[in-house]
């Protein structure tokens, strides 16, 4: 019931949520379907898969419609990983929930929580969906002395702590630098923008999501840079897996390196990169990969700046149509995603094989 439509029937194209004063959404990027969303009123509302305690309810039901998580009105944004939440409130508090295995909650710890519960510290960036993050058991967030924080799953290092793999952590433990602007992860590898426009990454090469333009297997426990280059500007969504990864940069350029197994590059082929080619089109603003598909590869959501949303990747999998085009068709090209009548989308997630966001009215 991840759609939110009372039922357990699949949708190959835009189905609207109950309610029209949404204003923001976060999905899980596994199998593990499971949907996090904020009204204007800064209430929380979760629906889908539950077996973690991933809806935050304070239980384990699968619920396929909206349902409010607790009484508070102070939520502000989200991000999902693959069977894990992390949350900000406005008072710049930040909350996790769902699986722990590797501490990935943040409690220092490896409990399971079923409702959210607050990680230490009250000075975090709460307002930016690009400075939180979860992925495969690992989480980040920054403080607003421009700090970044990293805890949970430690596998081929992908914590950047220059520790051995696998040293997992079970609370905040800063990575090096103060001058990180905002971060992701796509499966085990980390990448971090820094405010002088420079690219870093680490963790797992295994299908060259490093970008050091190098095919062999490798792993690096702290920061490599990406090129020489100093006009990046956004990373893309974290993401349980997929391999397909993907950066903006300050000319409205989107860039994606990585695995191509069903074209989840975008770049009309499927042929993997170890360094990153640039997607058609300018004006992009936004990024969102779906996680792991078929091959290997991911169903990717990017939205430019005239709010118009497009796909690319696959979705024949398991006949998921997460692409929104009434149909179950890979594409390896950006097609654009129809919004209702003059709308326009706003804040978008990707799922694995499935997609969510928000439609705006046109000004």
């Amino acid at each position: 019931g991840d759609l939110a439509q009372n039922n357990v029937t699949q949708y190959s194209s835009p189905v609207q949520v109950p309610g029209n004063n949404w204003s923001r959404v976060a999905t899980l990027s596994s199998s593990y379907a499971a949907t996090f969303a904020f009204k204007t009123d800064g209430t929380a509302w979760s629906w889908g898969w539950n077996h973690k305690g991933q809806l935050g309810q304070g239980n384990y039901t699968a619920r396929s419609s909206p349902i409010q998580v607790g009484t508070d009105t102070t939520w502000s944004r989200a991000r999902g990983g693959n069977t894990i939440f992390i949350g900000t409130k406005t008072d710049s508090t930040i909350w996790t929930w769902g699986n722990n295995p590797e501490g990935g909650l943040g409690q220092n710890n490896r409990t399971y929580y079923n409702s959210p519960r607050q990680i230490p510290g009250t000075n975090w960036v709460t307002d930016d969906m690009s400075k939180i993050g979860a992925a495969e058991g690992q989480m980040f967030a920054f403080k607003t002395d421009g700090t970044m924080w990293v805890w949970g799953n430690g596998y081929n290092g992908c914590l950047g702590l220059n520790t051995p793999a696998p040293t997992h952590i079970s609370s905040p433990t800063q990575l090096p630098g103060t001058n990180w602007k905002n971060a992701g992860f796509i499966g085990r590898s980390g990448f971090g923008l820094k405010t002088d426009g420079t690219l870093w990454a680490w963790g797992s090469n295994a299908e060259g999501q490093l970008g050091q333009s190098q095919t062999a297997p490798f792993n690096s426990s702290s920061p490599m840079q990406i090129g020489t280059g100093t006009d990046w500007d956004k990373f893309m969504g974290s993401t349980n897996g997929g391999g397909s990864v993907g950066a903006i940069k300050t000319d409205g350029t989107l860039w994606m390196w990585g695995k191509n197994g069903y074209g989840g590059l975008g770049v009309n082929d499927r042929t993997s990169r170890s360094s990153p080619v640039q997607v058609p089109g300018t004006t992009w603003t936004d990024v969102e990969s779906g996680g792991v598909g078929g091959a290997g590869s991911s169903n990717v959501l990017a939205r430019k700046s005239d709010g118009t949303l497009w796909g690319w990747g696959v979705q024949d999998g398991d006949q998921d149509g997460g692409l929104g085009q009434n149909n179950v068709v890979n594409y390896s090209s950006p097609v654009q995603i129809p919004a209702s009548g003059t709308q326009t989308w706003g804040v978008i997630a990707a799922g694995q094989g499935y997609g969510a966001g928000i439609q705006l009215e046109a000004s």
